[in-house]
């Protein structure tokens, strides 16, 4: 399965070599500054009973148990995409404002096997193949499709609007307010997020040997400046929007679910532990057909306020 994901993204690369992830022979960089993470100036005042921006809450079952860790964020505006002097970007990267108008929640991690094998056994559907045990692992090979209809799932059991994040949502809570390559800054090391870390990123030092080709634990780094866990490397994430090459507004709505087959390639951020460390920026981006299960795929949750 591995073997087959890393296939498909080389033939991708060798057939539009600008899409291609690998080092460059970029001269040396002055070292890091502290990333930039300062709150967003909200731009929608929270409704009553709305939880306070950054706040971690989970909402609750029928049955009284508690649901997945969820982040809530302020509406706000940033710079999505790669600027033209970022190292290694792609040309699919265009750097452009984008508002996101009003505040949301985002997983504070990846869904689990823990959250979606409850899913699975409640709705009689096949749990998902497990590489690397289940419990607090990322939940993999689970399709588009198996994961919007966890979120649809999860909305009626505790009458949330659950759903995936958007593509622009994602970024801007992957950067969480920076604007470097990486939520960490100009470089990024394999003691803070799960990537190929055999190759380096413009001589900056990600290059550190390690490479764990598998999953972990949801949580095993720190998290983002905004409280998010693994939003670079671990496993590629389902986003609900379908991928246009250069950016038209599809990053900022969801693609509708009757869409879903054959229907347009859905984005898929956060790079896995497969990518080298340029797969991993803040501004990376892939896509695949909604009907994907590979074994470095997952998603995150969002939920409209």
């Amino acid at each position: 399965m591995v073997a087959a994901v890393l296939l498909s993204e080389r033939l991708r690369q060798s057939a539009n070599p600008d899409l291609a992830v690998g080092p460059a022979a970029s001269a040396p960089v002055t070292p890091d500054e502290p990333p930039v993470s300062a709150p967003v100036t909200p731009i929608v005042s929270p409704k009553v009973g709305q939880p306070k921006p950054f706040a971690v809450f989970q909402d609750q079952f029928q049955d009284g148990s508690a649901g997945p860790k969820m982040v809530a964020l302020p509406a706000g505006d940033f710079q999505m995409g790669s600027p033209e002097t970022e190292p290694e970007r792609n040309p699919n990267e265009q750097q452009h404002q984008v508002r996101i108008a009003k505040p949301f929640a985002i997983g504070q991690t990846e869904v689990t096997f823990d959250d979606y094998d409850r899913f699975a056994k409640a709705t009689k559907r096949d749990l998902p193949q497990a590489s690397w045990g289940r419990k607090d692992q990322p939940v993999i090979s689970v399709s588009w499709d198996d994961a919007t209809a966890y979120a649809a799932w999860l909305a009626g059991q505790t009458g949330k609007a659950y759903r995936l994040p958007t593509e622009a949502e994602w970024e801007y809570a992957a950067r969480a307010g920076t604007t470097r390559p990486f939520f960490t800054g100009d470089c990024i090391s394999t003691k803070q997020a799960n990537y190929n870390g055999t190759v380096d990123y413009n001589n900056c030092g990600a290059k550190t040997g390690v490479y764990t080709a598998k999953t972990l634990p949801v949580g095993s780094f720190e998290a983002n400046g905004w409280g998010l866990y693994d939003m670079a490397g671990n496993v590629w994430e389902w986003t609900c929007s379908a991928y246009a090459a250069f950016y038209d507004g599809k990053e900022q709505v969801c693609t509708r679910n009757n869409d879903a087959k054959p229907g347009p390639a859905r984005v898929i951020r956060g790079g896995s532990w497969l990518p080298w460390p340029a797969g991993v920026r803040s501004a990376y981006r892939f896509w695949l057909s909604p009907s994907t299960r590979v074994d470095n795929l997952g998603f995150r949750l969002a939920q409209d306020l």
